[in-house]
């Protein structure tokens, strides 16, 4: 039996990407940017507060729960977002490789002051799987910065069964990459953000320019 399609005919597309045509050699990724929950899902059963928190997105940066699931409600969820927004990254990093343009792959998240009850006390963190490269360089400038507290692969880590970005859209095409953490009551106002966006913009390029020369 197929799956039923999730998305409604009107519901917002499962993936967007803006400023293709950009000259920058970063190519950035949030892959949970946004909170919008299907209309076929109901809400997950979750009050609306509740979709508010870090369980349904990356606060900041622009999930629902997928506890036990049928095969077919599975295939749903992979069908209409999963695939679409994997495929496509995939397509863009094609175009981009068929240009002769280079490409580094910056995955972008944030996460929770406190977790479990314990405070968390990184402001930021990189992370990073098998090559940790342009994520040390990064972090090195990141070190700099004046009051930071910055983590090396905590409080989370990226391996080949928790993450998908990293691994297949930049190791396996032998991208430089840095996925980045970022705690939320740093970004969660408009002010934040801004500041985090200008020192990233003022920082990434140098930490590759530190990167080529390694």
């Amino acid at each position: 039996m197929a799956a039923k399609p999730l998305l409604e005919p009107g519901e917002a597309d499962p993936v967007t990407i803006d400023n293709e045509a950009g000259r920058s050699v970063f190519f950035l990724t949030c892959d949970h940017a946004g909170r919008a929950i299907p209309r076929r899902l109901d809400g997950l059963g979750l009050p609306e507060h509740e979709t508010r928190r870090h369980i349904a997105w990356d606060i900041g940066v622009e999930i629902p729960g997928n506890r036990n699931l049928t095969e077919l409600a599975r295939a749903a969820r992979i069908d209409a977002i999963f695939r679409p927004y994997h495929d496509t990254i995939a397509t863009a990093l094609d175009r981009r490789a068929t240009a002769g343009r280079e490409s580094v792959l910056v995955a972008l998240h944030s996460f929770t002051p406190v977790f479990k009850g314990v405070a968390r006390p990184w402001h930021a963190a990189v992370l990073y799987n098998r090559d940790a490269r342009l994520a040390r360089s990064l972090f090195d400038l990141l070190q700099g910065e004046d009051g930071l507290v910055v983590g090396d692969n905590e409080p989370y880590r990226v391996t080949d069964l928790t993450d998908y970005t990293v691994p297949v859209h930049g190791e396996r095409r032998g991208l430089p990459y840095v996925e980045i953490e970022i705690r939320q009551d740093q970004i969660r106002e408009p002010a934040g953000q801004a500041a985090w966006a200008q020192r990233l913009a003022r920082l990434l390029p140098a930490a590759y320019a530190k990167f080529l020369r390694r």
